[in-house]
Order: C-alpha cells, then sequence, then structure tokens
C-alpha cells in the first residue's frame, strides 16, 4: 500500500515538474523569437521601407486635409513639397559628386597624388605627383591627359629640387624648356664673386689696423689710412651687391619652383672647349637639319647658330685670357710670398698679390660662367651638339631633342622634287646633321691646354686654387 502511494506521489511530482518546464520553455522561445524580430536588421529595414514609401507615396498626392501640411507658425508647407525637394536636392548631391567636382578637379584644380595612386594611370586635369606618401618629394607637376603628362609642366630630381620646365608631348620633354643651369651659374658666379671679396676686405681690414696704430704712433701716413678706407668702403659695397643678387636668385628660384639652388651641382654644369676646332660649314648643316626636323626656319636658324658661334668663341678666348691672368697672378703670389718669408719683401706687397689673384678668380669664374650660357645656347640651337660631342648632360638632354623630331610632322616634297632620305641631326658621325666624322679629342674641362702651365691651374667647377695659407707655404 505504501509502495503504492509512493509510486503515486513521484509520478505526480514528475507531471508537475515536466509541466513547469514545459511553460518556461514555451516563454524562452517566445521571448527569443521576439528579440530576433526585433533585431532583425532585414525586416527592419524592410518595415521602414515599406512604411516610408507608403508614407511618401500618400504625402506626394495633392493635399486634401490638415494633415497633409506640416504647420508651422505661419505656414503650411505641402508634405508632398517636402519629400520632392529632399528628392531633388538629393539628385543634385550625386550628381555634383560624381560629374561636376571631378570636372572641376580636372579642370580648375591641382590634385596631389602619390605616385603609386592607381587614379594617376588614367587622370585627366593638373596634378602633382609625390614620390613619398606624405607628398613632401615632388616628381612632376603639370596636365595630364589620361594619365600621361602634356603640355607644359615641371620634372623634379631626386631631392625634390626642380630640373625641367617647359613643354612636354606624350610624357617626354619636348626640348624647349628652361634650362635651370644659367640660374645655377648666376647664383655660382656671384658666391664666388663674394668670397673673393670678403678675402680682399679681410686683408685691407687688417692693413687698416696695422695703418691705424702707426698713425697713431707718429710713423704713419694719414693719406694712407684714407686710401685702406676707401679701399674698405668700396669693398663692402661690392659685397652687398653680391648678397643682393645671390637673394634676387633665390627668390627667382623659388618662384620657379627650386628651393635650394646651391644644391644643385656645379661641376656637372661647367663646360669649356675650343670652338675655334669646331667646323663651322657642318654646324651650319646641323642647324639647318635641325630647323628641318622641327618646322623651323632654315636660313633664320643658320644665322642665330653663327652668331652663337662667334659669340662662344668670344667668351673662350676671354676664359683663355682670365686663365693666363689668374697663373701670373698665383705666381706672383709664389713670389711675393717667397721674399716676404726671407725678409726681403714686405707684408704689403704680398697682400697686394692675393688681392690680385682673387681678383683673377673672380674673373676666370665670370669666363667660365659666360662660356657656359654660350654653350647651352649653342646645343640648342645645333639639336644637341654640345651635349653629345661634350657629354655634357647627353642622357638628359638627347631624349628630349629625339622628342621633338618624333613629334614634328613630316613635310611632303614638292611635285617634281625627289625625296630624298631625312637628316638625322642627332647622329655625330653623318656630317650633313653637323657632326664630325673623327674630332680630335677636347681637353678636359680643367685640365692644361697647349700653350698652359699646370701650375695655377684649375678645374671649372672649382676655380679657387690655392688660398694665401698654400701661397705662403
Amino acid at each position: 500500500m505504501l509502495n503504492y502511494l509512493f509510486s503515486q506521489l513521484t509520478r505526480s511530482l514528475g507531471v508537475f515538474f515536466r509541466t513547469i518546464r514545459a511553460f518556461f520553455s514555451r516563454k524562452l522561445v517566445s521571448i527569443t523569437a521576439r528579440l530576433r524580430r526585433l533585431t532583425s536588421f532585414s525586416r527592419n529595414a524592410m518595415k521602414v521601407a515599406t512604411g516610408s514609401l507608403q508614407a511618401a507615396a500618400t504625402a506626394m498626392k495633392k493635399p486634401t486635409k490638415r494633415d497633409d501640411y506640416v504647420e508651422t507658425e505661419r505656414l503650411f508647407i505641402s508634405k508632398a513639397f517636402l519629400i520632392k525637394l529632399l528628392l531633388v536636392l538629393a539628385a543634385l548631391g550625386l550628381i555634383f559628386y560624381f560629374l561636376v567636382w571631378p570636372f572641376i578637379l580636372s579642370h580648375f584644380m591641382t590634385v596631389k597624388f602619390y605616385v603609386e595612386d592607381s587614379r594617376v594611370a588614367d587622370w585627366t586635369g593638373q596634378v602633382i605627383v609625390y614620390a613619398d606618401k606624405d607628398k613632401t618629394l615632388p616628381l612632376y607637376a603639370g596636365r595630364l591627359e589620361d594619365g600621361v603628362l602634356q603640355g607644359v609642366g615641371e620634372e623634379y630630381d631626386e631631392n625634390g629640387l626642380i630640373s625641367y620646365e617647359g613643354p612636354f608631348l606624350d610624357g617626354q620633354r619636348s626640348g624647349e624648356g628652361v634650362a635651370y643651369e644659367d640660374g645655377v651659374l648666376a647664383y655660382w658666379e656671384q658666391s664666388e664673386r663674394q668670397a673673393a671679396l670678403e678675402e680682399n676686405l679681410t686683408r685691407v681690414n687688417e692693413q687698416l689696423a696695422d695703418a691705424q696704430a702707426q698713425l697713431a704712433m707718429g710713423n704713419g701716413s694719414q693719406a694712407t689710412v684714407d686710401d685702406l678706407e676707401s679701399q674698405r668702403n668700396a669693398l663692402e659695397s661690392a659685397i652687398q651687391s653680391c648678397q643682393a643678387q645671390r637673394s634676387l636668385a633665390k627668390l627667382q628660384g623659388q618662384s620657379m619652383g627650386v628651393e635650394s639652388v646651391s644644391a644643385y651641382n656645379l661641376g656637372d654644369t661647367l663646360i669649356l672647349f675650343d670652338p675655334a676646332d669646331v667646323d663651322a660649314a657642318q654646324l651650319s648643316l646641323a642647324a639647318t637639319a635641325w630647323a628641318q626636323a622641327t618646322g623651323g626656319d632654315e636660313s633664320q636658324a643658320e644665322l642665330n647658330m653663327m652668331t652663337a658661334l662667334v659669340n662662344l668663341t668670344e667668351a673662350y678666348s676671354n676664359v683663355q685670357t682670365a686663365l693666363r691672368s689668374y697663373e701670373t697672378a698665383a705666381a706672383a703670389v709664389q713670389s711675393a710670398a717667397g721674399t716676404y718669408a726671407t725678409g726681403s719683401g714686405t707684408k704689403t706687397a704680398w697682400y697686394a698679390a692675393l688681392s690680385a689673384q682673387a681678383d683673377a678668380r673672380m674673373a676666370l669664374c665670370s669666363a667660365l660662367a659666360s662660356f657656359a650660357r654660350g654653350a647651352n645656347q649653342f646645343n640648342t640651337l645645333t639639336g644637341g651638339w654640345v651635349s653629345r660631342s661634350q657629354d655634357w648632360f647627353n642622357e638628359t638632354l638627347e631624349p628630349m631633342f629625339q622628342a621633338v623630331i618624333q613629334a614634328a610632322p613630316e613635310e611632303e616634297p614638292e611635285q617634281g622634287q625627289e625625296e630624298t632620305p631625312a637628316e638625322d641631326p642627332t647622329n655625330p658621325e653623318d656630317p650633313a646633321a653637323g657632326g664630325t666624322e673623327a674630332p680630335e679629342e677636347e681637353p678636359a674641362v680643367g685640365e692644361p691646354t697647349e700653350g698652359q702651365t699646370e701650375d695655377g691651374q684649375t678645374e671649372p667647377d672649382q676655380p679657387k686654387d690655392q688660398t694665401a695659407a698654400d701661397a705662403a707655404a
């Protein structure tokens, strides 16, 4: 009997617990399903979209009651009008972002790109392309047409300094750009002049101090002091002029994108050769061939080339004269230093020889800079003859001349005139192009030529030869 009662009690308890468990399970499943419905993004988005579309469709209908308006303090604004206005604004925003803004960027603004940006490959418009992600080292600037540089642009070297400014054709230099070597030469020339003047000023100040001391002791001359003061004032004025010229060169360089003019390699810029060794007739053919290749006036090109050759010959003569003067001044310094060291000469004579050597160095630097400028102009008029024959920036300039030749339109021969092969002004072996069959080896820049001695000889890229201390030794 007891076993039966215990069994019934156990069954009743099991039924009770199963009922409780089923109740809570159903509640938990219901709550979980409700949470899923509440957190379902697609379901809620669909409901919101459906409701919005229904509301918009309802609102777009012609207002018929007060609920179809938005009430303000003074006005009733139709909900249909507001919805239409929002749709128009959204459409205008998309049009501006995808059509108007790219047009403005490509036609009126300059975009800055990193060189590995995928958009550069097919971009059209004004750009500045940088070599680094921080966009501090520019590579080139100008207008791109489908990713290719066209028209006027700029190229920069590995230091971010501008190396070329001028027209580009299919991404290549056209050969008519500005040579920044001229500006670099001007800065270098003024720097050398200022250095020489400062050396002279140091010696004059020292002599002036000695003269004033001698005058104070009653052994000097007021005329000597006055003369030295006049020399000092003249040197200080000349130094100020050099400083102004250097500052002007810097400002001009910055206006063209050159951050530091002094950062350029001046040794590669200087050049020296004897124009008298050049066959003028062959160079005339080279100039006319270059004019034909570029579509220029042949007679005017020949006249310009001959004028440039005469000027270059005169500049070379000035270099030789300045070089001989410098050698003479250097020898005079050696002699004056020796006599002063042995006691048979005076300090004044030695200082005068040193000042004369500094003046000769200034003249030599000016002559070298003038010749390099003339060589640059002559190189342009002859289609790169100087750069090829003297190996002067040939790797940089030769592609420019070739690009101009390839881009020039070919002229059809006149009727009754036989078509002749095109002359290649870029081939130094072609006599018709102005080259020489076997040009004599030109003396390297700075090496002694015939009739010159090695004593006091200077490299053109480093015209300074001896300091006062070296001369005294």
